[in-house]
C-alpha cells in the first residue's frame, strides 16, 4: 500500500482495505481516473459504494468534470449512472446540475415518467419542474389516502 500512497495504515485500516478489496491497483485506477490524494476514509467509501474509473470516465465524457469524491459516491448511492444521465440528456436536459439528477432519481422522475407527463400535456423547461410535479404528485395520492 505504501506504493500506492497509503502508509502508516492503522490495524483496523489494513482490515477495512481487505474487507472492501482495496488494492494497489484499485488506488492506482482511481487516482488514474483522477481521483488523486483520497484520504482512507474516502478509499474505504468509494469501495463500499462501487466507485471504479470506468464510471468516472462516462461521467467525464459526459460532461460531468468536476465531481469530487463526496459527488461520485452520492451518484452511486442513489443509482445514478451514464445510462441514467444519458437519458436525461436525450430528453433535452442537457445542463442538468448534479443535484437535480440526484432529486430526480430519488423522487424517481425518470424517462418514462417525463415521457408520459410530456404525452399529458406537460411540457416543462427544466428537470427540476418535472421533480417538483412529483412531490405535487406524492403529495396528492397521501391526501388522499388520508380523506
Amino acid at each position: 500500500m505504501k506504493n500506492a500512497g497509503f502508509e502508516n495504515l492503522s490495524f483496523n485500516e489494513i482490515i477495512q482495505f481487505g474487507i472492501h478489496d482495496i488494492n494497489a491497483d484499485y488506488i492506482k485506477e482511481l487516482k488514474a481516473a483522477g481521483l488523486g490524494d483520497l484520504s482512507t476514509n474516502e478509499m474505504i467509501q468509494a469501495a463500499i459504494h462501487d466507485v471504479n474509473a470506468k464510471e468516472i470516465s462516462d461521467f467525464s465524457a459526459l460532461g460531468y468534470t468536476d465531481l469530487g469524491i463526496q459527488e461520485i459516491i452520492q451518484f452511486s448511492i442513489h443509482d445514478v449512472d451514464a445510462t441514467y444521465i444519458k437519458s436525461m440528456k436525450d430528453l433535452g436536459f442537457k445542463d442538468a446540475s448534479y443535484q437535480d439528477l440526484i432529486q430526480s432519481k430519488i423522487n424517481d422522475v425518470d424517462e418514462t415518467f417525463i415521457k408520459n407527463e410530456r404525452s399529458n400535456g406537460k411540457k416543462f423547461e427544466t428537470l427540476q419542474e418535472y421533480i417538483q410535479l412529483k412531490i405535487k404528485s406524492y403529495e396528492n395520492s397521501r391526501k388522499r389516502k388520508v380523506e
